[in-house]
């Protein structure tokens, strides 16, 4: 398990929005509670795919309505039926 955002096992850098959603990077301030799937190099981008994301929480609910309504392909961040299931929507 991942620990908190700004302590030792994570760090952040800035990038685009275009970029953020085109290569599914976790957004650092989600990094909390999240659970590897697998191994990951030493200083790699973690994106949705390395993760596990704890259930039910809100601020993913809210990441996910943002891509969905700020961007004309905010879905295509998600797998199909990934962001209605971090959204609590059927």
């Amino acid at each position: 398990m991942l620990d908190d955002y700004g302590m030792y096992m994570t760090y952040g850098e800035a990038v685009n929005s275009e970029e953020m959603r085109g290569e599914r990077y976790l957004p650092e301030g989600l990094v909390q509670g999240c659970t590897l799937k697998r191994d990951i190099p030493k200083d790699a981008v973690l994106t949705y795919d390395d993760v596990e994301l704890p259930e039910g929480r809100r601020a993913d609910e809210l990441r996910a309505e943002q891509y969905e309504h700020f961007s004309e392909d905010g879905a295509a961040v998600f797998q199909a039926g990934e962001a209605e299931a971090v959204a609590g929507r059927p």
